[in-house]
């Protein structure tokens, strides 16, 4: 029986890993302005709930 054994990592492949990591940075980048948008939406409504649920009623607008 033989054994196939794989090739050493060349300087192609540990290339071709750094796009990956670049291409995972750049698509964290260009989703996060969402994600910021969407949690303001979320928390400012719940904040401003909280708020007037515990301001006496002559407070509220």
């Amino acid at each position: 029986m033989s054994t196939i054994t794989a090739p050493p990592p060349t300087a192609a492949m540990s290339r071709r890993g750094n796009r990956r990591q670049g291409v995972g940075r750049l698509a964290a980048l260009l989703v996060s302005p969402t994600f910021l948008v969407l949690l303001l939406i979320i928390i400012y409504p719940l904040l401003d709930a909280l708020r007037l649920a515990f301001l006496p009623q002559k407070h509220r607008r």
